[in-house]
């Protein structure tokens, strides 16, 4: 999966978070649970076991995200065709709006700062346009007026 190294350095710093902050948080739960006698009518401890199980779950999921991650550099950048890590200008031929989005992974979206992802429906329309390309998405039409 291509993303870029700031996504890369969150999800790792989340792996880290979970393995050394709060798994031993819920692992002293456990122990907890263990030394106040019987586990088997203990609501809490079972609770805590579900907890741990979603946690190593959860690290495994983002685990499995990093070892297939390809790091984005500028060098990969192309400025002629919306591509993964394009921002991309562009007017809305119903309302005259101009906007503008960067295309990176769902792990980099932040559509309140303008990041959408390459694989979102939006996305998906614009990729692989040129400058002057029109597309189409929930019945608007819209001009790409510029690539960077």
């Amino acid at each position: 999966m291509l993303m870029t190294k700031k996504c890369y350095n969150n999800i790792a710093n989340k792996i880290y978070d979970l393995r050394y902050k709060d798994a031993p948080r819920v692992a002293e739960r456990i122990n907890e649970c263990r030394s106040n006698g019987s586990i088997d009518d203990n609501p809490e401890y079972y609770q805590a076991i579900e907890e741990m199980t979603r946690l190593n779950a959860k690290i495994d999921e983002l685990s499995s995200i990093l070892s297939s991650a390809i790091i984005f550099t500028d060098d990969m950048k192309r400025k002629d065709v919306v591509t993964f890590a394009s921002t991309v200008e562009f007017d809305d031929l119903e309302t005259g709006k101009h906007k503008k989005y960067t295309l990176l992974s769902e792990y980099d979206s932040d559509v309140a700062n303008g990041i959408i992802s390459v694989t979102s429906p939006f996305g998906k329309e614009m990729f692989g346009l040129h400058t002057g390309e029109y597309f189409s998405f929930n019945d608007n039409e819209y001009v790409i007026t510029n690539i960077y």
